[in-house]
């Protein structure tokens, strides 16, 4: 009696399909990437992060457009699906499991200028992705722009235009004034100084402002004072 011949029903199918794309992700790389297909290591993943300050052993943060990031979870206790998300660390068992410690992210918006520009508790979402290594590194990266956390800009702003004499205050990005993030001032004035008699010099206060490759501010110097020309008081006719 000949063999009865049977195929996969198309849920099987399927379910071999799915199982299949499960062991291209998640084999490792003894095959070599070219034997295994496209892709590299596990699947991409993403998490909600904070920035901190220090690695997990205590290394200093970095200085350029990495950053060292913490997991975090939202740590609402209201029961309320409408209230405003607030977030914090997960919870470390004794096993102290390492995906919960300070990692190494890539904050590809500031590649270009390699500034680092982001304060600590900033919130990014961070993307977890294996690199073409062999055997692959995961490396973490996301997208961020400075957050602006005061209401109001520091304002270099002399007590009214027409004052006399170069202000000093200057400006930095690194050393902003305590609850401040941002500043305005004023660009370059001129002043008609009457404040010796018989003297009378009109005078022009600017300041250098130096910006990243980006367009944004880093620094903003003190006034410069100079003399433009001394001239003579009008008479009436």
């Amino acid at each position: 009696m000949a063999e009865e011949m049977r195929f996969l029903t198309p849920q099987q199918v399927r379910r071999l399909a799915a199982v299949l794309a499960w062991y291209e992700r998640t084999a490792d790389n003894s095959p070599g990437p070219a034997a295994r297909g496209p892709r590299y290591g596990p699947p991409p993943e993403i998490w909600h992060c904070q920035v901190v300050a220090t690695g997990p052993a205590g290394e200093a943060d970095y200085t350029d457009e990495r950053y060292w990031l913490k997991r975090v979870r939202p740590n609402n206790t209201d029961g309320s699906a409408v209230s405003a998300a607030t977030l914090g660390e997960y919870a470390i068992d004794a096993v102290d499991r390492a995906i919960f410690n300070a990692f190494t992210a890539t904050n590809l918006a500031e590649m270009a200028a390699h500034s680092h520009n982001l304060k600590v508790d900033d919130p990014v979402t961070c993307y977890q992705w294996a690199d073409k290594s062999e055997p692959y590194v995961m490396k973490r990266f996301f997208v961020a722009g400075p957050f602006g956390t005061a209401e109001e800009p520091y304002a270099m702003l002399p007590a009214d235009r027409s004052t006399v004499g170069a202000q000093s205050d200057t400006w930095d990005r690194d050393d902003q004034p305590e609850g401040k993030d941002g500043v305005t001032w004023l660009g370059p004035r001129v002043v008609y100084d009457k404040s010796v008699a018989g003297a009378p010099v009109l005078r022009e206060y600017t300041r250098t402002v130096t910006y990243d490759s980006m367009g944004a501010v880093i620094a903003i110097s003190a006034e410069t004072a100079r003399a433009l020309n001394t001239p003579k008081d009008c008479t009436e006719v």
